[in-house]
């Protein structure tokens, strides 16, 4: 055919040329609205071309006018001035909002801990642990209690009901705790804290090829210097065994001098102390006067007196006992670069951010005084500050 002209409700196809028509839909599918559709194949001969019109009246019907996208398409000044305002406001917010590491929240739970030292997770259980369920369940306001007995630690973690008043609940707590009278003498005193967020920020790791004690003095200036920098409010030591002085009593020795262990006990315990002497008033003003006998070092503790005799010679800590001026024995232990470490994880304010905090602690270790404090080898590696991100 040398020209045809199919039509339909809302288009109209002009064939020109001669061609063929397979199949040419005269009725629309009737869909969601705005949902148009035509379908048309079409075999070209050997002279191309095709015509295809849609008539304007029809247009309007591909989109439909009710919707949003349809009035800013008729009014595109409206649609570039929304662009911009939604744009601006993203920025301002990206520049003012907090950044944190962790989300802020409140926990609402009271940690109880009672050192039991040197019993067993049964003992602990059924000296402690136990008591201390039965003296806090029936407080107003708990919600759930979990008891955990370890070697020499038992620990119970209380959750308040939501909307709970946090600061009558460990007052009521405490007060529960402290009434209990049936702890073994050698339990020692609860300890009894509200848990809060701590907001961590940065890993420091302090490390080097040298003993302990020097690696522990070295991590507590280091720890004294990132404490003192704006916006920190902890510093806190991982991997560092706390400071313990040992006193090994030689029973041998104590049958030499005629004495017992409690003797030596209470002999320590009573000289190693500060005492008040009260005052004294004279012409110029009053006179406080103190004692001062409190031991912090081993040396001093084996220079404690046990025995004064009546020529005046006296028997030492150090003749019946070997005094250890070192670290507790734990179980734990750390590693950076194959030699020995201390990490110290840095807390920052509520009101600072945490890059702000995480730029100063960075600027403090990579400052050039910091390279080789613990230097004490031809290695260069000894004694360098590094930095770790935090993994909260």
């Amino acid at each position: 055919m040398s020209g045809a002209v199919i039509s339909s409700p809302i288009t109209s196809v002009a064939i020109v040329n001669p061609c063929t028509v397979l199949a040419l839909p005269n009725a629309l599918p009737r869909g969601r609205t705005g949902e148009w559709a035509i379908r048309a194949q079409v075999r070209y001969g050997r002279s191309p071309g095709i015509g295809i019109s849609l008539r304007a009246s029809s247009l309007h019907s591909l989109v439909p006018m009710h919707s949003a996208v349809a009035w800013f398409a008729r009014n595109p000044v409206a649609a570039n001035l929304t662009m911009v305002f939604i744009v601006s406001s993203g920025l301002l917010a990206a520049t003012t909002i907090d950044q944190e590491v962790f989300p802020e929240m409140n926990l609402d739970m009271v940690a109880i801990n009672v050192p039991y030292l040197g019993a067993s997770p049964a003992e602990v259980e059924d000296a402690v642990s136990v008591r201390l369920e039965e003296a806090v369940q029936g407080i107003d306001g708990v919600r759930e209690i979990t008891a955990t007995a370890a070697e020499g630690q038992a620990t119970l973690l209380v959750e308040l009901e939501y909307g709970a008043d946090l600061r009558k609940a460990v007052d009521d707590i405490k007060s529960s705790v402290d009434a209990i009278d049936t702890f073994p003498v050698e339990v020692e005193k609860p300890v009894i804290q509200e848990l809060v967020t701590r907001f961590q920020v940065i890993h420091v790791a302090m490390w080097g090829d040298v003993d302990e004690t020097t690696l522990h003095q070295w991590a507590d200036r280091v720890r004294d210097d990132l404490s003192a920098i704006p916006g920190v409010s902890e510093v806190e030591l991982q991997g560092a065994k706390p400071y313990e002085i040992s006193i090994e009593v030689s029973e041998t020795a104590l049958r030499r001098y005629g004495l017992t262990f409690d003797r030596v006990a209470d002999a320590v315990r009573g000289a190693s102390l500060d005492l008040p002497g009260g005052a004294v008033r004279a012409e110029g003003g009053e006179i406080l006067l103190r004692t001062v006998g409190q031991a912090y070092r081993g040396t001093s503790f084996e220079d404690l007196a046990l025995i004064t005799r009546a020529d005046g010679t006296y028997i030492r800590l150090g003749d019946v006992a070997t005094v250890v001026d070192g670290f507790a024995e734990t179980d734990q232990i750390a590693w950076f670069n194959g030699v020995p470490t201390i990490v110290l994880r840095v807390f920052r304010s509520r009101q600072i951010d945490a890059p702000t905090v995480a730029n100063a602690v960075v600027d403090y270790v990579e400052a050039p005084t910091r390279t080789c404090l613990l230097y004490t080898s031809p290695s260069p590696r000894d004694g360098l500050l590094s930095r770790m991100p935090s993994s909260a």
